[in-house]
């Protein structure tokens, strides 16, 4: 862990409506429980909590405030920090996310957000536009390695001692898909598999050059990817042509953090088990993401927790459309099975989305306390 200079804690506010009474909490955070799990390096010293994000919206929900554009910048970087910051503190958990993503220009398509109100985006599969060599040369590319410096450091301004910050960038397949779409890239994998190949690389590069430079910050504490490689049955693409394109992206992210002494983290979305050793060889120091219907956390714990660290698992389905004493005995079936292992992390399937309900989401914490 880094270390950094002593912050005072900011004191979260209240939520509304909180069900579960918070006077036990042991609210000093310290990464190195995270890390611990991550890495194997040491046992941790009580079982940390942790997701890949929180939606914005529950954000307001948890700290009593909205976001909002302060009048300049700095301003709002401040702002959006201190409330990531606190949120976090509520929830317990010993490190933040930085929205630290390569920022390329993609097809969206949004429609209204029936579970927070406004708006929600997803990707375009039919469109995106990169299917010729004319759309690939005129493609606006960012420069490789810049990153939201600004961000980063809004962040462990506002952090307390002891609490890590985690860089979040998404990853090489899904940022080759979005900007080709789907349908696109799938008819050029026949037409144009040179077009393919460079896409790959372009973003690949970035990619990689994106991680590196966080992991070479010394506010980062880890670097995770995310990179949806499976869907409910199995891998996205041929586990040849993840080697062609993907793979070696995956373990040149992983090789640059190692070289600056920060571990890498692997979210990955679906049934990526038919690659998973592969995955491991890598160089990943752990992996995220997981579904009941798909492979069970404590499954994944089993059969890999003595080669990587395994983070979340409480099903995103039932934590959104369960009753609470489900939520329960469900979490405390995952910590049994998977915390006596040192090699796990609480928090849920995938992340906080904004149409998991609060209560339901500190039952699960909850649970987890019991066995601080």
């Amino acid at each position: 862990m880094i270390a950094r200079a002593s912050r005072a804690t900011p004191e979260p506010a209240p939520a509304k409506g909180r069900p579960i009474d918070m006077t036990a909490r042991q609210p000093q955070p310290d990464a190195r429980r995270l890390l611990n799990v991550i890495t194997g390096d040491a046992p941790p010293d009580r079982l940390p909590f942790i997701d890949l994000r929180v939606d914005d919206d529950v954000i307001e929900r948890i700290v009593g405030e909205p976001f909002r554009k302060g009048q300049t910048a700095a301003e709002t970087e401040a702002i959006t920090a201190d409330l990531i910051v606190r949120c976090c503190l509520d929830l317990d958990w010993d490190m933040v996310w930085a929205r630290c993503s390569v920022p390329f220009t993609k097809s969206a398509r949004t429609a209204a957000d029936t579970a927070g109100g406004g708006t929600r985006a997803w990707q375009d599969s039919h469109g995106g536009g990169m299917t010729d060599r004319e759309a690939f040369e005129r493609f606006p590319w960012p420069e490789p390695g810049a990153v939201r410096e600004a961000h980063v450091e809004a962040l462990a301004a506002r952090a307390p001692e002891g609490m890590g910050i985690f860089s979040t960038t998404s990853g090489v397949y899904e940022n080759a898909t979005r900007l080709m779409g789907v349908e696109g890239f799938a008819y050029c994998l026949v037409d144009d598999p040179d077009l393919v190949a460079d896409v790959f690389r372009a973003v690949g590069e970035r990619v990689a050059a994106h991680i590196e430079a966080l992991a070479a910050m010394d506010a980062i504490d880890a670097c995770w990817m995310g990179d949806d490689l499976g869907h409910k049955t199995g891998l996205q693409l041929s586990p040849e042509l993840l080697r062609e394109h993907v793979f070696p992206w995956i373990a040149r992210a992983a090789e640059a953090c190692h070289r600056w002494g920060k571990p890498f983290v692997l979210h990955s979305c679906g049934s990526v088990y038919g690659a998973m050793e592969e995955i491991i060889g890598l160089g990943i120091d752990a992996k995220h993401s997981f579904e009941d219907g798909i492979l069970p956390v404590e499954v994944a714990v089993e059969r890999y927790s003595d080669r990587i660290g395994l983070i979340g698992g409480i099903d995103v389905d039932l934590l959104a459309r369960g009753d609470l004493e489900a939520i329960r005995r469900r979490t405390r079936e995952v910590i049994d099975a998977c915390a006596p292992t040192g090699r796990w992390a609480l928090g849920s399937g995938n992340s906080f989305a904004n149409y998991i309900p609060l209560e339901a989401y500190r039952a699960m914490l909850d649970e987890g306390r019991r066995t601080w």
